[in-house]
């Protein structure tokens, strides 16, 4: 599967948005990252259309002009935490769906028998538990952690943690013969 441009570039936004930060705020210049956040968060808003995301677009609109106002940086470091926690919200509430946002998604792909919907619903049980633990620290870091542990972990620890996650779910799949 082929990804188109908008694609692309909103990965990289995501990938480039704590280093950004870092260096805005190291250099002094607030405005820079208050601006780079509202960019990245309308991206993200138009890439996914979800109603979820305006309410992350109105917070870090208010964060990031009391952090323009006050100097508080950390306040421009939760657009990570904001995400982080859109995406909890979103896979919490389709627990109460018919089908779980993960069912949705293999579906995508294939007719999914019994087995698999029951093993993808309690995938996305695992994933919720995971965004409770990221959003957990990325609070810490946005708010009491240093600004290079807060880059650190949000733009390089988070992904290979992910990374493994999902690694791992699909290895649980194979071993399961689910797919």
């Amino acid at each position: 599967m082929r990804m188109s441009a908008w694609t692309k570039l909103k990965q990289g936004f995501q990938l480039l948005y704590p280093f950004i930060i870092f260096w805005s705020i190291r250099n002094s210049h607030q405005a820079w990252a208050v601006a780079f956040a509202f960019l990245s968060v309308g991206i993200n808003l138009n890439f996914q259309r979800k109603s979820v995301l305006w309410g992350q677009l109105l917070l870090l609109a208010i964060f990031g002009v009391l952090s323009f106002y006050t100097g508080a940086e950390s306040l421009i470091r939760v657009s990570p935490l904001l995400i982080s926690l859109s995406f909890l919200l979103i896979f919490w509430q389709s627990l109460g769906q018919e089908k779980s946002i993960l069912e949705v998604y293999g579906q995508s792909f294939k007719k999914i028998s019994p087995s698999e919907a029951l093993y993808l619903r309690k995938a996305t049980k695992v994933w919720i538990g995971f965004l409770i633990l990221n959003s957990s620290l990325l609070f810490y870091f946005s708010f009491w952690g240093s600004l290079k542990a807060w880059m650190l972990y949000s733009g390089f620890i988070f992904y290979i943690l992910s990374g493994f996650l999902l690694l791992g779910c699909i290895a649980v799949a194979k071993l399961r013969k689910l797919w």
